[in-house]
């Protein structure tokens, strides 16, 4: 797994499957917006038509995954 900032600002978390699957956190000022992409060019370009993403503002976001990290962190005790 790979977490990286790409050149357009946006947060991208990309497994280590062949084609990569990836998760977008897309900023926008106090909006975050996060969906789905593909290494893989013929999925990528169906899931940008798809023009589809959960919106969340920035304090949203980041409540939701530290409420995400203590739940799988509990599972995983």
């Amino acid at each position: 797994m790979q977490v990286i900032k790409d050149t357009l600002g946006r947060v991208q978390i990309v497994d280590d499957f062949q084609p990569a699957g990836k998760i977008i956190f897309d900023p926008y000022k106090d909006r975050i917006s996060v969906y789905q992409d593909s290494a893989d060019t013929d999925l990528s370009i169906k899931f940008e038509a798809l023009e589809e993403s959960a919106e969340f503002s920035r304090a949203e976001i980041i409540e939701a995954l530290e409420w995400v990290i203590k739940l799988l962190k509990e599972d995983s005790e």
